[in-house]
């Protein structure tokens, strides 16, 4: 099974905008910066309006919109282009729509490339870093891109370094190594122009990453030191204590674990000191996967769980991946496969969420050694190749090793033995390129079984020389295995003396180890026998004493309680005797005021009654026109027919909807009768089409379920009696019908929603979006979809809907959802829950079954939402092909 030795390296260099930069605003501040936009006019004005904003900004105040308008206004005036630029950047951070907030960052950034002024292009970069971070759809390189020409012309070694530093960073997280340290060593340059020691000596470190995660360990460690010696200087102790621990990670893929086991206690004593829980987490983790290695599986277990403790409690979902892997790998180890499988599961689903390929290749490997257990040769077959394709595509030659020799004991145990031998083949020479010392001698000795199996005993002999030098320097108990495959090749060979030779030493080895164990257990159990002699004889020399001690302790008490009980009696007498005195007191003014109260109480509850009948009449009338609304959404059983596996979450912000769905079953005759078109009836199956809507209307609450009333007559008129078939053309009469109904007066009511069209017997999934498109996810992964960016009603397009078709494959899932879930504010800081973080929730969920799929999407929304209201109507229909 595959373990994970975890680099704790965070990337320390970050850049905020200098928007949001500087002490804690306060509304002195503000207050001042008012008169002073009053004093001024023109590009100065633009330029004060837009600091405004900016303070506005930083304390989430929504009058920073409002300035930046005035702001762009003036700026058209004066054609101010740095005005323009950072009046739409304001915008685009205001925006909840990511399509808008995509759209006012374009605008902005159009002028941003225009300006001739620093400080904007160094803006633009810290504000796109905060907008598109962690949006997978947006692609910050290509932005970062087309700055880099203007960045040259200031010569700015700052500017440069930041574009270049950012670039790295996504190229790092999408897996693309070789881009990002050529990025690093551009923005390390650039740095190091600039004197800027801080950032030189994080430059320096993410380098050494990278060449530790592509197994250039020399390297590796020269980068490591180099920032060591930075970080030492500057009494910078937790930088210090991450470069000892990648120092550590890097001499035990070296072999040389004693000393990386010494390096990691100093980091987690630095670690401690600057109390840094989460890097304290990884350097036990560390600590565990070494003594894992060295098949010490009680104290690996002990520091592994000290890891978790902390990452389950600072709830660090990619970090707990790895320690979930690890724990895997243990429990293998001492054959609790069911409870390695659990945390082999939850580290995939983990990695999938986070996007780390490393971790989710080694669950997978991980998954393909428990299914042998399990006897299903396919799988493992299935498993392992996906591990080795992930890893193949992050270039990291030492974990590709590890997946050829994964494939080679597969097909070895399966008695293709050519196909073994050219995966131990490609194993064994990864490994020696990358001097892998602590798995290489596995490699060699599987090759060599290989070669043995030919009998190409002679081939065998050299492998197994260099596996047996490796073996002794290091100690490693693998060697018997390797004096057994020596005995046998000589005695094949004719060489019966060395054969006997190797067989002695396979028996000393057998019986050192024996009595090793038999060494250790002894001196376990004599370390219990004085430890507990010593603790009875404290006992009894300490006996005495206690019991003198508490015999005084109990005298005291005594005594303290009695004290308590009458300074207690003394303070219920004064109590009683002040509340006599003021009850007699007020008691004559309440009887007065008592008059007046009872007349006012009378006419307060007669109000009271007649506001609760009418809220009573109110509230029977909505539940009334929910049972209306349930009666029309679709039933159950409608989509059950057409899809067997589905589930259906369906939760209204108040007791009637704004979001709704509907199913219409619809047969086509594919011949035509007495010389007519083609029309509907139930004699051609091959035609039959199954229709699903996915409706989000505006508003919620009467409002919005009045627009679901409305939408669903629509799409039943468009469907069933003007027998439109295709999607797209269904959603531009749905459009039509809307237009001329509600939007007379220029409203722009409508809907989003989506409405697929599937043919069950040919497999076809058509359909068409407006805004909402289909998620459809397939082994895992989000593919990609599209939609029109407009809506189902009035709006600033009105172009026809486009008709998509899905190529669809058995087990796919394909989620139909309304903006309701992704938009919910909750979680520690209150905020949106997001559309990235909804796919990787589906994607980690979608191999379970429907009704688990529904039952962790509800528990989801219920914790995110914690004491938040639910701020919209909230849809997600399931289905798996």
């Amino acid at each position: 099974m595959t373990r994970i030795c975890l680099s704790v390296l965070t990337f320390i260099s970050f850049f905020i905008p200098a928007l949001l930069q500087g002490q804690i605003r306060t509304q002195a501040k503000i207050d001042s910066l008012e008169k002073v936009v009053s004093t001024l006019i023109g590009k100065g004005k633009v330029d004060a309006l837009l600091l405004l904003a900016g303070e506005h900004i930083a304390m989430g105040s929504d009058k920073g919109y409002k300035l930046a308008k005035e702001a762009l206004k003036i700026s058209e005036e004066e054609n101010y282009n740095d005005g323009r630029a950072l009046s739409y950047l304001c915008f685009a951070m205001f925006e909840k729509d990511k399509a808008l907030v995509k759209k006012n960052f374009d605008k902005g950034f159009e002028y941003v490339l225009l300006s001739s002024d620093v400080s904007v292009h160094k803006r633009a970069v810290g504000i796109m870093k905060m907008l598109f971070e962690d949006d997978y759809t947006v692609k910050m390189p290509d932005y970062l891109e087309r700055m880099i020409p203007a960045a040259k012309k200031f010569n700015d070694p700052k500017l440069l370094g930041k574009i270049y530093r950012e670039k790295a960073y996504s190229h790092y997280t999408e897996g693309d190594f070789n881009k990002a340290i050529d990025l690093f060593k551009l923005a390390l340059v650039q740095f190091k122009r600039a004197n800027m020691g801080s950032d030189i000596a994080g430059m320096t470190m993410n380098i050494g990453v990278i060449y530790f995660k592509t197994s250039q360990l020399d390297s590796s460690l020269k980068f490591y030191r180099e920032a060591q010696a930075y970080f030492a200087g500057n009494k910078d102790l937790k930088n210090e204590a991450n470069t000892i621990t990648n120092i550590a990670l890097t001499l035990e893929k070296m072999g040389k674990t004693e000393d990386a086991l010494s390096l990691l206690e100093t980091a987690v004593k630095k670690y401690k000191q600057s109390k840094e829980d989460a890097l304290l987490a990884g350097a036990f983790e560390n600590i565990g996967t070494l003594y894992e290695g060295r098949q010490d599986q009680t104290k690996a277990i002990e520091y592994i769980f000290k890891a978790v403790a902390i990452r389950e409690k600072m709830k660090d979902t990619m970090q707990l991946s790895f320690s979930y892997t690890n724990l895997a790998q243990i429990y293998y180890n001492l054959n609790n496969f069911a409870r390695s499988e659990f945390y082999a599961r939850k580290a995939i689903q983990l990695a999938q969420m986070s996007h780390n390929k490393e971790i989710l290749a080694t669950g997978y490997a991980n998954m393909g050694f428990l299914a042998e257990k399990k006897n299903q040769p396919d799988s493992v077959l299935y498993f392992q190749l996906v591990a080795l394709k992930l890893r193949e595509e992050m270039g990291m030659e030492i974990q590709v090793a590890e997946s050829y020799y994964n494939l080679a004991e597969y097909y070895y145990d399966q008695n293709m033995n050519a196909k073994a031998e050219e995966n131990y083949r490609r194993a064994v020479e990864l490994s020696e390129r990358n001097k892998d010392f602590e798995k290489l001698p596995k490699y060699q000795i599987g090759l060599a079984r290989a070669l043995m199996f030919t009998n190409q005993f002679n081939a065998a002999l050299p492998l197994l020389k260099k596996a047996e030098k490796y073996l002794l320097e290091s100690k490693r108990q693998e060697i018997k295995q390797v004096y057994e495959s020596m005995s046998l090749c000589y005695n094949k060979t004719g060489n019966f003396k060395e054969a006997y030779r190797y067989l002695n030493l396979c028996k000393h080895i057998s019986d050192s180890l024996a009595d090793e164990e038999k060494g250790r257990v002894n001196a376990e159990m004599l370390e219990k026998y004085e430890t507990d002699k010593k603790q009875k004889e404290i006992s009894i020399l300490t006996k005495d004493k206690e019991l003198k001690h508490l015999q005084n302790l109990q005298q005291q008490e005594r005594l303290d309680q009695q004290n308590k009980y009458l300074l207690i009696a003394l303070g219920v007498l004064l109590v009683i005797s002040f509340l006599a005195f003021f009850l007699f007191k007020s008691n004559r003014e309440k009887k007065q005021a008592n008059q007046i109260i009872l007349a006012q109480k009378k006419e307060v509850e007669q109000q009271r009654e007649i506001v609760t009948e009418k809220n009573n009449e109110i509230i029977d009338s909505i539940q009334y026109a929910k049972k209306i609304q349930d009666v029309l959404l679709v039933n159950q059983s409608v989509i059950a027919n057409h899809f067997p596996e589905h589930f259906i979450l369906f939760k209204p912000k108040d007791i009637v909807s704004g979001d709704f769905y509907q199913g219409y079953m619809i047969e086509r005759r594919t011949e035509k009768e007495g010389g007519g078109s083609s029309h509907l009836s139930v004699s051609s199956l091959s035609r039959s089409s199954f229709y699903l809507v996915v409706g989000d209307s505006t508003g919620h609450g009467v409002p919005g379920a009045f627009m679901s009333l409305l939408n669903m007559s629509f799409f039943n008129e468009a469907i069933k009696e003007r027998s439109i078939a295709e999607p797209d053309k269904i959603l531009n009469y749905v459009r039509g019908r809307l237009v001329e109904t509600v939007s007379k007066d220029g409203a722009q009511d409508g809907m989003d929603g989506v409405i697929i069209c599937y043919n069950k017997a040919t497999k076809k999934l058509t359909y068409a979006a407006a805004h909402n498109a289909p998620i459809v996810i397939r082994e895992g992964k989000v593919l990609a979809s599209s939609s029109d960016k407009m809506p189902v009603g009035k709006g600033v397009r009105n172009e026809p809907f486009t008709l998509f078709e899905i190529e669809i494959q058995k087990d796919d899932m394909i989620y139909l959802v309304t903006d309701g879930f992704q938009d919910q504010f909750g979680g520690e800081k209150g905020k949106k829950f997001m559309s990235k973080k909804f796919r990787e929730l589906l994607a980690a969920n979608s191999y379970e079954s429907l009704q688990k799929q529904k039952e962790t999407l509800e528990n989801e929304f219920k914790t995110w939402t914690g004491n938040n209201s639910q701020v919209d109507d909230v849809t997600v229909i399931g289905i798996r092909i």
